[in-house]
């Protein structure tokens, strides 16, 4: 069973430098997929540090997420960095999609409009779109997604307990 698993992954190995040269036909989906990521340039533990940091930086320091435009592209030119780098770096570091990332910190931030005492005057559009959120239905899907419950129950559930421990 061992040396078949190292028969294995030294065809893969051959594979991976074969197709470097040329076409050629994959045994299955899941090879096709670890001989792609493959090609990939790899990036150095200090690159990754570094673009992890200024992802991080940018979203909790400078709030990139509430630009309505924002998208992998924009942000990455925002970083200084490019898109592949950027997506390999949420993928291995921080276990998230660009638009998950982007869209729990927009959640976060309505969560926290909502939480204000002055939430009762806006609509919930505007609380949307004050999180960045370019579309109610994308606000109500994403709100739901990350919290579990839609933005109106929690907001009305916040209200009870501020009521309650008032």
């Amino acid at each position: 069973s061992i040396l078949v698993k190292d028969l294995h992954e030294e065809i893969t190995e051959l594979r991976i430098e074969l197709n470097k040269t040329k076409k050629i036909k994959y045994d299955s989906e899941e090879e096709k997929k670890v001989l792609n990521e493959s090609k990939r340039t790899t990036l150095t533990e200090e690159q990754i540090t570094f673009i992890e940091y200024k992802i991080r930086k940018a979203f909790d320091e400078d709030k990139v997420y509430l630009d309505k435009d924002l998208d992998s592209k924009k942000f990455a030119e925002l970083i200084g960095s490019n898109r592949l780098y950027v997506s390999q770096v949420l993928k291995t570091k921080i276990k998230k999609s660009f638009s998950d990332l982007l869209n729990t910190y927009r959640v976060n931030e309505a969560k926290k409009l909502l939480l204000q005492e002055e939430a009762s005057k806006y609509i919930f559009e505007e609380i949307a779109h004050k999180s960045g959120f370019n579309s109610i239905t994308t606000f109500n899907r994403s709100f739901k997604k990350f919290t579990g419950v839609t933005p109106s129950f929690f907001y009305k559930t916040a209200k009870k307990e501020f009521k309650n421990n008032t």
